[in-house]
């Protein structure tokens, strides 16, 4: 990173923030003004013509957000750079900063500030949801977790990096695309369907802070039924778990599938909050790392996370 903002002349202070799972990131700071520098680090298939693609792709998403309604940071700058360090090709987006991230603040929140917060996050992408209700608009996708949320006077959605958007004939669902049928199927169920955008929310918000559960239910449940997807989050462990018997528990978790992982972090999340000295912060982020999924949806690694959450009801 320290290499990549001296190649850009950037010579303010710089603060690591938290990394993306595709991107490193920076708070620059020089006489009082404020940008975030985003470095997508090159892989092994990207030369410098996917580079260049990869930024046309990131502009042309950032694009549609904004045509649609979404609040994505105002001033925004996105090319290819070839690290003289390397000798490979990454791409950087500067922004400019929005505020603080959403998760950050999330934790350190009262039920009543958090429920205000969740409001702003799902007014926030409300016309996404919108937009997936009509035919014929553009199809995009979005990753509602937290930390791709800033929070000042106004909530923006910062996260533009992979691109989430049909281009051309190509869906585009994660970077690089996953090989894999399943996973293609999972990622895209995920972040363009309104069932896989409020379930993503819903468990991500439970997983920093599972002690408001009941509370993210409420909010989540309206926003589905508003979007005419109520009757799938009505059958959500979360929602069932409390009036089923043990043995009823343990039988729907026997009949998952390994692309009902975002079933899985549910239950993770209902254990935590039922039990949040058993079922703890390094227990609950254990579950989301052990069920997160790139390329590829790993039935050991699924087979072994059912067995441990059976054993746990």
């Amino acid at each position: 990173m320290e290499r990549v903002l001296a190649q850009l002349n950037l010579k303010g202070k710089a603060h690591m923030m938290t990394a993306g799972s595709h991107c490193e990131v920076a708070l620059h700071i020089l006489d009082g003004h404020q940008c975030v520098v985003k470095i997508i680090r090159g892989h092994s298939s990207m030369d410098t013509l996917g580079a260049t693609r990869l930024v046309d792709d990131i502009v042309s998403y950032q694009r549609l957000l904004s045509d649609i309604g979404v609040p994505i940071p105002r001033e925004r700058n996105c090319f290819p750079l070839e690290d003289q360090g390397t000798q490979s090709t990454n791409v950087v987006l500067v922004e400019s900063y929005e505020g603080e991230d959403a998760g950050d603040c999330l934790a350190r929140m009262n039920d009543e500030q958090a429920r205000f917060l969740v409001r702003r996050m799902l007014c926030a992408i409300s016309p996404f949801l919108r937009a997936r209700r009509r035919s014929g608009g553009p199809l995009l996708g979005i990753d509602p977790k937290p930390n791709n949320f800033a929070v000042n006077d106004a909530v923006t959605y910062v996260d533009t990096v992979p691109p989430r958007y049909r281009r051309d004939n190509e869906t585009l669902v994660d970077l690089p695309i996953p090989t894999d049928p399943n996973a293609w199927k999972l990622a895209y169920w995920r972040a363009y369907t309104p069932e896989g955008v409020l379930v993503v929310l819903q468990t991500q918000l439970c997983r920093v802070r599972p002690d408001l559960l009941t509370t993210f239910v409420k909010e989540i449940s309206a926003a589905a039924s508003a979007c005419g997807v109520g009757a799938y989050f009505e059958c959500l462990p979360s929602r069932v778990f409390p009036t089923m018997s043990a043995l009823e528990r343990k039988a729907f978790v026997r009949s998952l599938e390994p692309t009902d992982m975002y079933l899985m972090r549910d239950i993770a999340c209902f254990l935590a909050h039922r039990d949040s000295r058993k079922f703890d912060q390094p227990w609950l982020d254990a579950v989301f790392k052990q069920s997160h999924f790139k390329g590829s949806v790993s039935r050991d690694g699924f087979e072994h996370l059912k067995g441990e959450l059976a054993n746990a009801l």
